[in-house]
């Protein structure tokens, strides 16, 4: 089954979240603007709305390991992200 979902932000284990009829829905590697397609197990596809915040990752194995899950993230939206999840503790 394929679907497509509208990220509308950010969880705090760096996934992309998108809210459907049945509550929210975390996308990893997906960020927030953007449109992407799921294919089952499949990593996520954007299809629309590539967000600006996207960077290319450092790591070779970035998506594969499963040791990173942030280096996508441009600097603004990873301090940003970073900060929203200290503000969630408080």
């Amino acid at each position: 089954m394929t679907i497509e979902l509208d990220i509308a932000g950010l969880g705090a284990q760096g996934d992309g979240i998108a809210e459907t009829g049945n509550g929210p829905r975390f996308v990893p590697f997906a960020l927030p603007g953007e449109r992407v397609r799921l294919a089952g197990n499949d990593m996520p596809e954007v299809v629309a709305g590539t967000s600006r915040d996207r960077v290319a990752p450092v790591c070779r194995h970035f998506g594969t390991c499963g040791g990173c899950v942030a280096q996508h993230m441009g600097p603004q939206l990873y301090a940003d992200w970073k900060r929203g999840i200290v503000m969630e503790a408080f």
